[in-house]
């Protein structure tokens, strides 16, 4: 139901502050990746710029400093194009970790800084405008390969494909499109299915590859070579 997937996009996007906070970027990363994906398909783009605004925060902290870049320039963008200004929609983002009690200050400010410092003035820029020029999907993708990236660094990357015996040859249809960053309502148009059927399958695949949601799994399938990056 739509209230459940709200109400379970707002808990991770929540919990992923912490997470964050306490220096597990792996767990931050997989909470915020998930809300991406449910936030996409309820079509909340408000949300979807908050969790692409924590996940480039968590990018930074992890020195992915160019992905960090990407995705705050894309957030910027999304932000504008809702008629939101920059300082408005990092606001969501600061509140959510002083409600929690980690006020970072103004820490999207700080990340941009520390990037700039890395990168260096010209790279930095180019960057920056990489992200302003991506599409909303190509920024979701991106997104979703952070996410994967930064859970990788804790559980490595998977080579065994044993699990995929277990996956029926539909089910693994779904995994090769998951794990190129497709959101469900694209998988359902792409295969000629349900959105309904998309997410029964992608419920068995969970269950079969013993992973937590669609970040893990579009890691898997990146790693077992069923999908390319996305």
């Amino acid at each position: 139901m739509e209230g459940d997937s709200w109400g379970l996009a707002a808990l991770l996007t929540f919990s992923a502050a912490p997470a964050v906070a306490s220096g597990d970027l792996a767990e931050g990363a997989r909470r915020y990746g998930e809300a991406l994906g449910l936030y996409t398909e309820l079509g909340t783009v408000w949300m979807t710029a908050q969790a692409l605004l924590g996940l480039a925060n968590t990018a930074g902290l992890a020195q992915r400093w160019e992905r960090s870049v990407r995705l705050y320039a894309a957030a910027e963008t999304l932000g504008r194009a809702m008629g939101r200004g920059e300082h408005e929609v990092q606001q969501g983002t600061n509140r959510a970790y002083a409600v929690l009690g980690h006020d970072r200050g103004d820490l999207h400010e700080q990340d941009l800084a520390d990037a700039r410092e890395a990168l260096g003035d010209g790279l930095f820029e180019d960057v920056w405008r990489q992200g302003r020029e991506l599409s909303f999907d190509e920024a979701l993708h991106d997104a979703i390969a952070v996410a994967a990236e930064l859970v990788a660094s804790r559980r490595g990357a998977a080579n065994d494909r044993a699990p995929l015996l277990d996956l029926t040859p539909r089910e693994r249809q779904v995994l090769a499109l998951l794990g190129e960053g497709r959101a469900n309502k694209e998988m359902a148009q792409g295969l000629r299915l349900s959105v309904r059927t998309i997410e029964n399958h992608l419920a068995h695949i969970y269950l079969k590859l013993n992973v937590q949601g669609r970040v893990e799994a579009a890691l898997l399938a990146q790693s077992m070579g069923v999908a390319g990056p996305a």
